[in-house]
C-alpha cells in the first residue's frame, strides 16, 4: 500500500511539472517574423529587461513603454544581421577576447565582478546566453562589414 503512495505521489509530480512546462511555454507567443526567423514575446521581454539593466534604469511601465519600440527595432535588425552572417558563412567569427573585454566594460558598468554577471542577469530574470549571443553576433557583424569594406 505504501508503494502505491508513493507512486501516485511521484506520478502526480511528474503531471504537474509536464504541465507547468507547457503552460510556461504557451505563454510565449510568436509577435514578428523576420523572414523565415520569428521574433517570440520571451525575446522582446529579455531585450527590454537587458537594456534597462544595462542603461541602469529601473524596471517600471513607464521605462517598458518608452523602449518597446527600440528593443523590437533592434531585435528585427538583429535577425537580419544573423540572416547576413549565415548567408556569408561568418556565423561565429567573433573573437573571444574582445567578448571577454566588452563584459568587462559591462561588469565595471554594473559595479560587478565579471564572475558575478551571469548570477545578476539571472537575479533580473534576463537570460544571459541570449544577451551573450547578441554580443557574438554584433561582433561577428563588425568583422563582416570591416571584411567588405577593407
Amino acid at each position: 500500500m505504501k508503494f502505491l503512495k508513493i507512486n501516485l505521489i511521484i506520478f502526480f509530480f511528474v503531471i504537474f511539472s509536464f504541465y507547468s512546462s507547457i503552460h510556461a511555454k504557451s505563454r510565449t507567443k510568436i509577435i514578428a517574423k523576420v523572414g523565415n526567423e520569428i521574433i517570440t514575446s520571451f525575446e522582446l521581454e529579455n531585450k527590454i529587461k537587458t537594456t534597462l539593466l544595462l542603461a541602469g534604469e529601473e524596471l517600471n511601465q513607464n521605462n517598458i513603454n518608452s523602449i518597446k519600440n527600440l528593443s523590437m527595432t533592434s531585435l528585427i535588425n538583429l535577425k537580419l544581421k544573423r540572416k547576413e552572417l549565415k548567408r556569408f558563412k561568418l556565423e561565429n567569427t567573433s573573437n573571444l577576447e574582445r567578448i571577454n573585454q566588452h563584459l568587462k566594460i559591462i561588469s565595471v558598468k554594473l559595479n560587478v565582478e565579471t564572475s558575478e554577471l551571469e548570477n545578476l542577469f539571472s537575479l533580473n530574470k534576463i537570460d544571459y546566453n541570449e544577451y551573450l549571443n547578441e554580443v557574438k553576433t554584433e561582433f561577428s557583424w563588425q568583422n563582416l562589414i570591416f571584411q567588405i569594406y577593407a
